[in-house]
């Protein structure tokens, strides 16, 4: 009984050194997981935020603005002409997200990607996320764009009617996103953009200063108050803007339960898709040219 008894010994202090050895390789690699909830939602007010959610998860987004505040006869601008986005995206596999929407103004209908290229890990072995967004976008209204040709006498004059082809119809909007959440309660990011339209519309401002292609650099972030809710911000500059086109400064507050995002906040920004209001916004923030505006994101995990 005694040689048995000591045989098992032996054997039982290398069942724990093996259990010892493999927890000892276990924490390191839960370190080296991606950090949580850098952001609550996909939105952060007028931009998409730098995180994709889990993979096999389908969101349903509502953006809405309504018509600017400074008149102050219209209820705030509530009863003011309203823009209204529906989108819905889905993560197929980890880190890629893909999806679409459509937009009241001009009836734009959008195809989105979004790819975590890089993640910040909580061992801080990789300390920042990088991230691509981009879309396609084609104006659905029956109505054309009023667009400048050249005439005989090599002066640019401005049309009024449909769309010359079908291309006309088509912009595109690219985006790399680099942020960090720097503690539990604060996470920012910036992001440079690069937008083309295939015909520019020369409705606002000097329609000779337009561009096809336009550069764009913005800061977003996020200042957690509680468990569930946030303050946000954010600030976007175009870079090379025609005259008139105004820069973008955003506040507002979030709510999240995890499986619901609500945002509100106070934005120049009306358009919802992200070219439009880079090449044409002429809401000026500094004469209180902005809107009331919401998100609301309803999240599901199959």
């Amino acid at each position: 009984m005694k040689s048995k008894i000591f045989l098992l010994i032996p054997l039982l202090w290398a069942g724990a050194a093996i259990a010892q050895d493999s927890i000892g390789t276990e924490k390191p690699a839960k370190k080296n997981l991606p950090v949580k909830n850098a952001f609550e939602s996909n939105w952060i007010m007028n931009n998409q935020s730098m995180v994709v959610p889990f993979a096999n998860t389908l969101e349903f987004d509502i953006n809405h603005r309504f018509g600017t505040v400074e008149k102050g006869d219209d209820m705030l601008g509530m009863y003011e002409p309203a823009n209204i986005r529906l989108g819905v995206t889905y993560t197929p596999m980890k880190n890629l997200q893909i999806g679409g929407g459509i937009t009241k103004e001009s009836m734009m209908n959008d195809l989105n990607l979004k790819w975590n290229i890089l993640q910040q890990t909580r061992s801080g072995s990789f300390p920042v996320f990088i991230t691509y967004y981009g879309n396609v976008v084609v104006n659905g209204t029956r109505n054309g764009v009023n667009w400048s040709i050249k005439g005989v006498d090599g002066k640019d004059s401005i049309v009024n009617e449909k769309f010359p082809n079908d291309a006309s119809r088509f912009s595109y909007f690219n985006q790399l996103i680099i942020g960090r959440k720097f503690c539990d309660w604060l996470s920012v990011q910036a992001a440079v953009s690069y937008a083309h339209y295939n015909l520019i519309d020369t409705t606002n401002g000097n329609p000779h200063d337009r561009k096809n292609d336009n550069l764009a650099i913005s800061i977003a972030g996020r200042v957690k108050t509680t468990a569930t809710m946030s303050v946000l911000f954010a600030y976007d500059m175009p870079l090379n803007p025609a005259t008139g086109v105004k820069p973008n400064l955003a506040l507002g507050v979030e709510w999240s339960t995890g499986s619901h995002a609500f945002q509100i906040f106070l934005s120049p920004y009306t358009s919802i898709i992200n070219q439009q209001d880079m090449f044409y916004n002429t809401n000026d923030f500094t004469k209180k040219q902005v809107a009331i505006c919401f998100n609301i994101s309803r999240l599901w995990n199959f």
